[in-house]
């Protein structure tokens, strides 16, 4: 029979919560790091996912910055802009609407403990 350490839990948790921070992570990564929801810490989750709203606001921030230092541009330039502030904004979006949700869990949504 195989099971694993407390090592390798540790390891695991480690990875999945670092996964759910960092917005350089692999989306498979992340994706990954969601479906072990059921088995983090509940707070250690909401921390990590805090952080990467807090990385997804400061691209955002960023990217403006770095749009209004360089304008004018052509207009592929400026529509190359657009979509990733988009895809930012969209993420940042979705991590702040999912805090939410784990701020206030309905019962489908518990996490086991």
């Amino acid at each position: 029979m195989h099971h694993v350490t407390t090592g390798g839990l540790r390891h695991w948790e480690a990875k999945a919560l670092s996964a759910l921070a960092d917005v350089e992570t692999d989306p498979g990564n992340f994706l990954m790091a969601l479906s072990g929801l059921p088995f983090l810490d509940r707070a250690a989750v909401v921390e990590a996912l805090r952080r990467r709203a807090e990385h997804l606001e400061s691209r955002l921030a960023d990217l403006n910055r770095d749009l209004m230092e360089v304008r004018p541009v052509p207009c592929h330039v400026e529509a190359m802009f657009a979509y990733t502030s988009s895809r930012v904004a969209c993420e940042q979006d979705w991590v702040r609407s999912y805090l939410a949700d784990l701020a206030n869990p309905s019962e489908e949504q518990e996490h086991p403990e």
